[in-house]
């Protein structure tokens, strides 16, 4: 059975009730409920929402300076789920490949995101983000793929923050081609 209490979220009514970026509340199991089977039958954390977890991340994250782009926060919190989604993942024998697949590609967005931020060239930082978007697609077809393994509430905030992540790379590619530097978009209009 799943925890059904959400927390009321005290923003104004006009940011829709999600996040100041758009985002919906995010699932975020405990270790315990993620090895308790593919349905996770175990209860379901009351949901948090990416600006929750933001807030809440190991301080070695949140004291260093790449911690202010907002796809590399995104990316690190799909890197984490997805690893407790393996869990349920492991069950399945058909899902065996997707299983490394997805948490390769989910860790591989804030990864080449961080290398990409720590380049010089623009060139090469531009390289480095689209690694990061084609990661963020790749972990996106896999959530896709494991869609019957995992409850659907599950998979559809997956896909909504890997979403949001593929937005926020296109935008600083193109930030990066234009010559806009480092420009960081923490929200799109």
């Amino acid at each position: 059975m799943r925890h059904e209490g959400r927390r009321q979220d005290p923003r104004p009514e006009g940011n829709g009730g999600g996040t100041a970026d758009g985002l919906s509340r995010i699932i975020v199991l405990p270790r315990a409920a993620a090895v308790m089977g593919p349905r996770y039958s175990a209860a379901i954390v009351p949901a948090m929402d990416l600006d929750e977890w933001v807030e809440t991340a190991p301080a070695a994250l949140r004291e260093s300076p790449l911690w202010t782009v907002r796809v590399y926060q995104i990316g690190t919190l799909v890197a984490r789920l997805a690893t407790q989604d393996a869990a349920a993942l492991e069950r399945h024998p058909r899902f065996a490949d997707t299983v490394s697949q997805l948490v390769k590609s989910a860790g591989s967005v804030s990864a080449t995101v961080a290398e990409g931020y720590s380049r010089q060239s623009r060139r090469e930082r531009i390289k480095y983000y689209e690694y990061g978007l084609g990661s963020a697609r790749e972990a996106t077809t896999w959530y896709s793929n494991a869609g019957n393994a995992l409850p659907a509430e599950t998979v559809d905030q997956r896909l909504t923050l890997l979403a949001r992540a593929c937005q926020l790379l296109l935008k600083m590619i193109q930030n990066e081609r234009k010559g806009r530097g480092r420009q960081f978009p923490r929200d799109l209009p």
